[in-house]
């Protein structure tokens, strides 16, 4: 899931495409799956928790200009 937010780095991805493309299924998008496993990374990116950002009611996104991303 990481990966993918890295590399639609930018953009916002809503909840409905992170179980498409993470766990390659067509869940129930209200399910609070990818919430959980966001929380999850947060903890383990620790002072780079805040890399992701929560768009309330859409999704997820990463901030292209993030130094610490990959060129």
């Amino acid at each position: 899931m990481l990966d993918y937010l890295v590399r639609e780095s930018g953009r916002t991805v809503p909840r409905a495409e992170l179980l498409s493309k993470a766990w390659n299924t067509a869940r129930n998008t209200e399910s609070n799956v990818v919430d959980v496993h966001v929380k999850k990374l947060r903890k383990k990116l620790r002072k780079h928790a805040k890399l992701i950002e929560t768009v309330r009611g859409v999704g997820y996104r990463i901030d292209s200009g993030n130094s610490i991303l990959p060129n």
